[in-house]
C-alpha cells in the first residue's frame, strides 16, 4: 500500500513569483507616491498662504469697523499676535516640518513655512509664500487703505446713513 504525503509550505518558484510581482508593484507605485506626497505638501503651504491672506484682510475690515465706531482697533501689534490670529491653537505645522507661519521672514523654502512682516507705524501686513516643492513664491501686502476700497457690501454698516444711530 502506498501512503500519500502531504506537502506543507510553497515552492521556491511560487515564492520567487510572489516575490518579482511584489517588486513590480513597488517599481511602479513608490514613485507615485513620491509625487503624491510632493503634491501634498505645495497644497498645505499654499492653503497656508491663502488662508493667511483671508484671515489678515478679515482682519483689517473688522478693525477698519471698530474704528469708525469710535471704539478702539482691534490689529495685532506684532508678527507674533498675527500669527496667533493665522493658528490660534499654535498646531499648524509647515509640510516641511516646523511652524507653519514665522515671524519676520520671507518665508523658509526648507519647511514650506510662511513669512509674515508687520509694519505697525504703515499699519500694513506682508505675507510671503517661499518657493517651495516646484511652487514659486509669492507675497501679498494687506493694508488699511487697501481693504478701505472693499464694495460696499463689506464695509461696516457706519458707512450707509440708514444705519445711523444718530437721531434723524
Amino acid at each position: 500500500m502506498q501512503t500519500t504525503r502531504h506537502r506543507h509550505g510553497y515552492t521556491l518558484i511560487e515564492l520567487l513569483t510572489v516575490i518579482g510581482a511584489l517588486g513590480v508593484i513597488a517599481v511602479i507605485a513608490l514613485p507615485r507616491y513620491s509625487d503624491y506626497l510632493d503634491s501634498a505638501r505645495s497644497v498645505k503651504t499654499g492653503v497656508h498662504f491663502s488662508d493667511a491672506v483671508r484671515i489678515a484682510g478679515q482682519e483689517f475690515v473688522k478693525h477698519q469697523q471698530l474704528t469708525g465706531l469710535g471704539q478702539p482697533g482691534s490689529l495685532p501689534v506684532n508678527e507674533d499676535e498675527w500669527i496667533l490670529r493665522f493658528d490660534n491653537n499654535g498646531t499648524a505645522v509647515a509640510p516641511g516640518g516646523g511652524p507653519a507661519f514665522i515671524a519676520n521672514s520671507a518665508g523658509d523654502s526648507s519647511t514650506g513655512a510662511i513669512g509674515i512682516i508687520w509694519d505697525s507705524a504703515d499699519e500694513r501686513l506682508i505675507v510671503h509664500r517661499p518657493v517651495f516643492e516646484g511652487v514659486g513664491a509669492a507675497s501679498t501686502e494687506i493694508t488699511a487703505e487697501e481693504t478701505r476700497h472693499l464694495p460696499a457690501s463689506s464695509r461696516a454698516p457706519v458707512d450707509n446713513p440708514a444705519y445711523s444711530s444718530s437721531p434723524g
